[in-house]
């Protein structure tokens, strides 16, 4: 779809390809936080292997990596506001006495 609003049509099966590619490309870079570089490196290379150029294979990885962006920061906002009612609510409590210490 990205790859469709950027002027190029491929079909079902160089997508498909693109994006295991892209999986697998980020799944290698495990060891690198976030994978950064790799993922854009293997689009970068396999949409040079099918003949759409370099330019657009790094834009349709940026443009992959903005959705999780877009879908990760609002997750860490509210897990954050989470946090912090809860050691609010848990400050509220008091000091828990005990009977048997």
């Amino acid at each position: 779809m990205i790859l469709h609003l950027f002027g190029h049509d491929i079909g079902l099966g160089p997508a498909l390809v693109i994006e295991s590619m892209g999986q697998v490309s980020k799944s290698l870079g495990f060891a690198i936080p976030g994978a950064v570089g790799v993922q854009e490196g293997g689009y970068l290379v396999v949409c040079g292997l099918l003949g759409i150029s370099p330019e657009v294979g790094l834009a349709t990885s940026l443009m992959k990596r903005l959705r999780e962006v877009v879908w990760g920061v609002p997750a860490l906002v509210a897990w954050h506001w989470a946090e912090t009612n809860a050691k609010a609510s848990v400050a509220s409590l008091g000091p828990i006495s005990g009977g048997n210490q």
